[in-house]
């Protein structure tokens, strides 16, 4: 028995919601404001039986709002054309016929044998009765009380008068049959435990509760176990019950002149027991107030709150996994056994970790989790922005969330998916061996090199080293040169990822187009002779760039020398690369300038900030030949020619241009190309 996905409506930003979920780990990721927190919001509200936040009219998605405000204030619904108005969360349940069906085959609607799908429904929804009297409700509030307020301000305060919670059995095929269900038989069929990114672990002080957080956690650990339910006791019972006794005895000593006076006063005639004075340990409490964590180093030992908060909050995720587990299992509950199916949702472990301490967790959760949960059907959730754990993640495990503004919703893609994608079945057999070659590469590097593509808003994949080096510096350039102009949003402000790619950037496209963020590819035009010789541009017979060949197919090296900018803007459509004003891909390479025709970056930098450095070559150290680089010097190409000739080192020529740069960097320029991608990427 098994979870297989998960559906939310009008929660949030969950307008219309889909999570497959994954039967061990799930490991949601996405920008920031992608649904992640609102997931864990919705779970916990509906299947947590101790969180005590009911639903608040903010909870409601924006466009359900307007939904439930226009049926309120326009004409009155009959009531043969009403359907119920919900926040609702749709859990299905994939079971097996050897599996324990006892909590369900009461709930099993649906007699087709074929069909293993149980559909548990929670809902927070308006009924009929419930919307006309709202309807009257409100009339009377905007005409009686405070008519300059509007239904926003009236349902934000009464919401929980209108809308009630309950839980219901769909028919798998037919969600129009069903039956209610209690939260009690629900509980035996799902069990949720959750641990939140809020973990209250700050060390700055041993006086503080937080100071003592894993102190804090090991008593709760103890209290999980559950031992004060079971019949036979532990040994650490046994041991207070001894210490007890040698305390009665000492308090027989210490108490006696009160309990002899006590003795005396009671004595006449009285029937009234005596008083004594006895010990009584008990083990929860005695672990509250007594139980400190200490680290041992080198034979001392230190407070536990003199390490960092990096180790205190993976720590304190280790002790919270066990106690989560523990309550799931319901150890030591008489007469309880675990629900059948147990959720656990870790919210963003990496809190206060550096990134080994974040390479550790998530390499380190799935074996943990295997073995700690033995016993139970667990699904493990965990949501992050780390970057250092989804490089460490397997990617079948990993659920991209993204937002569609369009429709204001949140949408969720698999990773699994993408080597469908780049296996397409009605490719070729040689274009599959290739996109086969493509995904490993993609999938390598994105692990090993870029995941924190995943978390960007903005891409700009580039050639090599000396775009790598000075990206930053020319974008940082652009803002200060646009800084007057108001609609402007400067580029050092956007989360934007720089992709070092050299010219492989097509491999990226699938990706590209699964993301659906803002992509710039600059690279350079790479013109050739019919031998495949590399030759400047003004003698070249075409390009050799693979990504200018992929995304814009059938363009002659004269087709994209006069290019216009517009046409450098594509979408994806119809199997391949478009022009488009408004897509969201752009290829950007050299252009004439100056009368120049550049075919690299160092070719078009040069050409554009001679001057500059020949005032420094003596100090350049990633030039050699310096006698050379002089425009005089050459009677054909001579800027083609210093670039082939005095480039020594590309990566040392970058840092040679940061280094003799002014403060606000205004003794060189940027190359056309690469300002107009920048301007189009802003």
């Amino acid at each position: 028995m098994k979870i297989s996905k998960i559906k939310v409506n009008n929660y949030r930003l969950l307008k219309s919601f889909e999570l497959e979920v994954e039967e061990k780990l799930s490991l949601i990721i996405g920008k920031n404001n992608t649904g992640k927190t609102s997931l864990f919001s919705v779970l916990s509200k509906f299947l947590n039986p101790s969180s005590r936040k009911g639903f608040l009219y903010n909870d409601f998605n924006t466009d359900f709002k307007k939904i439930v405000e226009n049926s309120v204030i326009n004409a009155e619904i009959e009531k043969e054309k009403w359907q119920d108005l919900m926040i609702s969360m749709l859990v299905y349940i994939d079971y097996e016929e050897n599996d324990n069906l006892e909590n369900i085959s009461e709930l099993i609607l649906n007699l087709d044998p074929t069909d293993h799908t149980l559909i548990l429904s929670f809902e927070y929804f308006l009924n009929y009765d419930s919307y006309l009297r709202l309807r009257k409700d409100f009339a009377g509030f905007k005409s009686d009380k405070l008519p300059e307020r509007g239904f926003d301000f009236f349902l934000n305060k009464n919401v929980a008068s209108y809308f009630k919670k309950r839980n219901r059995v769909l028919e798998s095929g037919n969600e129009t049959n069903s039956i209610e269900i209690d939260d009690i038989r629900v509980r035996r069929i799902i069990n949720i435990q959750t641990i939140s990114a809020k973990r209250d672990i700050d060390n700055e002080g041993s006086n503080s509760e937080s100071g003592r957080a894993l102190s804090r956690f090991s008593a709760e650990f103890y209290k999980s176990r559950g031992s004060v339910n079971t019949i036979d006791l532990s040994d650490f019972q046994k041991k207070l019950l001894e210490t007890d006794k040698t305390f009665n005895d000492i308090y027989k000593v210490i108490f006696k002149p009160v309990t002899d006076n006590i003795k005396k006063f009671a004595s006449h005639g009285s029937t009234e027991p005596l008083l004594e004075i006895i010990s009584n340990l008990q083990e929860e409490k005695l672990l509250n107030d007594n139980t400190s964590v200490i680290y041992n180093q080198d034979g001392h030992t230190l407070p536990e709150d003199y390490n960092g908060l990096g180790y205190l909050n993976l720590f304190a995720i280790i002790y919270c996994i066990h106690i989560k587990l523990d309550l799931l299992k319901k150890h030591g509950i008489v007469n309880e056994k675990p629900s059948d199916i147990n959720l656990l949702f870790i919210e963003e472990p990496e809190a206060h970790t550096h990134p080994q301490l974040q390479y550790a967790f998530i390499r380190n959760i799935k074996e943990m989790l295997e073995q700690e949960s033995k016993g139970i059907v667990l699904h493990t959730i965990i949501s992050t922005h780390s970057s250092h754990i989804v490089s460490q993640s397997e990617f079948d495990d990993i659920k991209y969330f993204y937002r569609d503004f369009k429709d204001n919703n949140i949408l969720v893609r698999n990773l699994s998916e993408l080597q469908k994608i780049y296996m397409n079945e009605e490719s070729k057999e040689e274009d599959k061996t290739i996109q086969k070659k493509n995904f490993q590469f993609l999938k390598q590097y994105l692990t090993l090199e870029k995941a924190e593509l995943f978390f960007a808003d903005k891409a700009i994949f580039i050639e090599g080293d000396t775009e790598r080096i000075l990206m930053p510096a020319m974008m940082k350039k652009l803002d200060m040169e646009k800084s007057k102009e108001d609609s402007f949003i400067p580029l050092m402000s956007q989360n934007i990822s720089i992709i070092e790619v050299g010219a492989y950037a097509h491999i990226f496209e699938h990706f590209l187009r699964f993301l659906g963020i803002k992509t710039l590819i600059i690279t350079d035009i790479d013109s050739v002779n019919d031998s495949d010789t590399a030759c400047p541009v003004c003698i070249g017979k075409k390009t050799s760039n693979a990504s200018i060949k992929h995304f814009l197919e059938g363009k002659t090296l004269d087709n994209l020398k006069k290019l216009p900018k517009e046409e450098k803007i594509l979408k994806f459509e119809g199997g391949k690369w478009v022009g488009d004003v408004n897509g969201h891909l752009r290829i950007s390479f050299q252009t004439e300038q100056d009368s120049y025709h550049a075919r690299s970056f160092e070719d078009s930098f040069i050409a554009l900030n001679y001057d500059f450095i020949n005032d420094n070559k003596a100090h350049f150290n990633g030039l050699k030949c310096r006698d050379d680089f002089d425009k005089g010097k050459y009677t054909e190409h001579p800027i083609y020619e210093i670039t082939e000739k005095c480039i020594a080192k590309k990566t040392v020529f970058a840092t040679d241009i940061l280094y003799f740069s002014n403060d606000n960097m205004s003794n060189w320029s940027i190359p056309q190309y690469i300002k107009e991608g920048l301007e189009w990427l802003a």
